[in-house]
């Protein structure tokens, strides 16, 4: 966990946040989703990489990654067939 991380984690838990530091959170957001924008406009994959590496702490160039991927894809796909299933059945 980096300290941008800790931090946000420390600031959730206690829920003691004042403007200043909401203003800092969104502004790491911001800066979050411009790059991913570059990247996108560049190389979608990489952009799907950066994503997952930043959001998810999901190192898709790794077996475990790869792993750890197709298991939260398939959790994915089962809430949207129980979805479904619920409000067509």
């Amino acid at each position: 966990m980096n300290q941008i991380e800790a931090e946000i984690k420390n600031e959730v838990i206690s829920k003691n946040l004042d403007s200043d530091q909401i203003e800092y959170f969104q502004d790491l957001e911001k800066q979050f989703q411009e790059k991913l924008v570059k990247l996108y406009c560049k190389d979608v994959n990489q952009a799907k990489t950066f994503y997952y590496q930043e959001k998810l702490k999901i190192d898709l160039s790794s077996n475990n990654g790869q792993n750890e991927f197709n298991h939260l894809f398939e959790k994915y796909l089962e809430g949207l067939q129980w979805v479904l299933y619920y409000y067509y059945k």
